[in-house]
């Protein structure tokens, strides 16, 4: 009896130690090869301060500030935090082409963006602009759900936002070394597609002030299965350079004019829905007052009464009788 009592009281001291032993070890999170005590909080995440991510750059301040390592080819972008979601203006032209496919000296496109955070991410979003109605249209929502912005470049937030002012920094390879002018499509209508070789392409210019900031690239295309084109030394390569520039949009009391098909350029075409409905609306209207149907808020067809704006298409469907 004696045996057996003093065999479970070595029993339980031994597996009380290993519970103190236990409770004093860190336990451990495998998370990609990182250990993380409990009662600790992991650094990952934090990123490097602001400052330190830009330091030894060349600072080109201005209305976006840029910030340049010519010798290791980065360029970062500042976005303040009032600068989110405020919508600017972008015109892209190119530099130099290759005389072939694409031309020099050609005015691109010209739109509106904004820069939007999404989570750890910036995102360079193209506003559309093209299908519109005025804000207290009863339409205006629809418009809004039915046609869709488009994303053209996105960066991951590099480091930790500014300390003093929440300024957050992308890298700015990521919105500008991009085929904003659509080149790989558009060269594949000539059979001679060519992708975009980010790897070799870089900025070759910056400028920036108050209202504006002005950016060079040299993008570098291509094409692995290359048919003949003179006007290369080799139709595996070509090289075309582009023009950012980035503004702010001037409040001004500028009036717009009717478009002009002798101008060719500088057209802003939209389709307005709020207007076709205020059309619609006034082209039924004058239908019913010219058959002698008018009236508000009735309408009396043979006889029968049609209650309310709406019903003017069910009268003029009667009075056709």
């Amino acid at each position: 009896m004696n045996r057996i009592l003093t065999k479970l009281l070595l029993i339980l001291f031994i597996f009380n130690n290993l519970l103190l032993i236990a409770q004093k070890e860190p336990i451990e999170i495998r998370d990609k090869d990182i250990k993380i005590p409990i009662g600790k909080q992991s650094s990952k995440g934090k990123g490097k301060a602001f400052d330190d991510i830009v330091s030894g750059m060349d600072e080109i301040p201005g209305l976006f500030t840029m910030y340049w390592d010519e010798d290791k080819d980065k360029v970062y972008l500042k976005i303040k935090q009032n600068q989110l979601d405020k919508v600017y203006f972008c015109d892209v032209t190119r530099s130099s082409g290759d005389a072939f496919m694409f031309d020099s000296g050609a005015m691109l496109q010209s739109f509106p963006f904004v820069f939007k955070k999404v989570g750890n991410r910036i995102q360079f979003i193209h506003k559309n602009v093209m299908f519109r109605a005025e804000p207290d249209a009863a339409i205006s929502r629809a418009v809004d759900n039915s046609f869709s912005h488009s994303i053209i470049g996105s960066a991951a937030i590099e480091g930790q936002p500014h300390q003093k002012d929440g300024s957050l920094l992308i890298d700015a390879k990521n919105i500008f070394i991009q085929d904003i002018p659509r080149v790989s499509l558009i060269s594949g209508y000539y059979k001679r597609k060519y992708n975009l070789d980010k790897q070799n392409s870089y900025f070759t210019d910056i400028a920036s002030f108050t209202s504006n900031t002005e950016i060079d690239v040299a993008l570098h295309f291509k094409n692995n299965k290359p048919k003949s084109t003179y006007t290369l030394p080799d139709p595996t390569s070509m090289v075309h350079k582009y023009h950012f520039s980035l503004s702010e949009i001037p409040k001004s009391d500028f009036k717009p004019r009717l478009a002009d098909d002798r101008v060719g350029h500088f057209l802003t075409m939209y389709q307005d829905y709020s207007s076709l409905m205020k059309d619609s609306l006034r082209k039924k209207t004058n239908d019913a007052y010219e058959k002698g149907i008018f009236g508000a808020p009735t309408f009396v067809v043979n006889n029968k009464i049609f209650w309310g704006q709406d019903r003017i298409e069910f009268a003029l469907a009667e009075s056709n009788k």
